[in-house]
């Protein structure tokens, strides 16, 4: 990809290990106490990396990416490459997940832990026309359905519709009260994945 083989990941946001070295200060500080702690994780975000240690390589990351900084007007043709990127980058945020998550069993925190973890939006690979990434152009399922993840927090393997990641917030506290809450009282707020007819909005984040 040219131009594109020389990048450091450091140049566009902070990765994942060093967030999880941030929690990790924080939980040796607070652990012992009720806590909370909110992570946004940028990968896999544009720019897209490669990880040969995925690969059996030994390097992390080889300083090849591609990203719309720098091609405004990326080429379809490159399509194949760019979503091998992106499994990538979604491949090592997977594993470097998992090593998060054994630390907190080794603290024993995981067990008394509610983990929440979910996709503020999908991304396109000119998959509905001329458009790679994400954006308000188009509302189609792959960029606004995105996975939601929970431990500790009973919700039900079940299919609601007008969703939202506004509703994630009033499920942790509909959990922490010692009753359901009526969101009907409080229209402006997103109800309970808890709740069994749930009073919805559509609100996406884009």
């Amino acid at each position: 990809m040219g131009s594109d083989s020389n990048r450091s990941v450091y140049s566009y946001y902070q990765p994942a290990d060093t967030l999880f070295s941030y929690a990790q200060g924080f939980l040796k500080n607070n652990g012992s106490n009720p806590w909370m702690l909110y992570l946004h994780l940028m990968e896999p975000h544009d720019p897209y990396f490669e990880h040969p240690i995925l690969s059996g390589g030994e390097q992390e990351y080889s300083g090849l990416a591609y990203g719309r900084k720098e091609h405004e007007h990326p080429d379809p043709n490159k399509t194949a490459e760019i979503k091998d990127l992106y499994k990538q980058e979604v491949e090592f945020l997977d594993r470097k997940l998992g090593v998060f998550f054994q630390y907190l069993r080794d603290e024993n925190l995981y067990d008394n832990t509610w983990i929440v973890l979910v996709s503020d939006h999908g991304e396109e690979f000119w998959d509905t026309g001329p458009f790679l990434g994400h954006g308000a152009s188009t509302m189609v399922d792959h960029r606004v359905r995105v996975p939601l993840v929970t431990c500790g927090i009973p919700i039900e393997n079940k299919r609601l519709t007008h969703t939202s990641n506004a509703m994630i917030w009033p499920t942790v506290m509909d959990w922490l009260s010692e009753g359901a809450i009526d969101f009907r009282r409080y229209p402006q707020i997103p109800s309970s994945f808890l709740q069994e007819s749930p009073n919805t909005v559509a609100s996406y984040s884009l």
